[in-house]
């Protein structure tokens, strides 16, 4: 398992790479995770010897973030092919 510290550094490689990407939506995503990822270390700094709660932070967040994404795509696509009023 990774420590707190290697999971930050595993997630920050990613978005990294994201950053190099050249389609928009790369772009966008690298900018999204880092907020987050920067708000990882400031929430980790006393407590990053508490590997599991610090892994926990990260996951649930990301989980968080996906299911928002998906609330947002779910409500758009509604929007654009649901019933339309007479």
């Amino acid at each position: 398992m990774l420590s707190a510290e290697e999971s930050l550094n595993f997630i920050r490689e990613r978005i990294d790479a994201l950053g190099h990407g050249s389609k928009h939506h790369e772009r966008a995503a690298h900018d999204a995770l880092t907020l987050l990822s920067k708000h990882w270390s400031e929430e980790s700094g006393e407590s990053m010897d508490n590997d599991l709660a610090v892994i926990e932070m990260i996951g649930q967040d990301l989980a968080d973030l996906q299911r928002h994404i998906a609330d947002l795509q779910h409500a758009y696509l509604k929007a654009l092919f649901g019933d339309k009023p007479d």
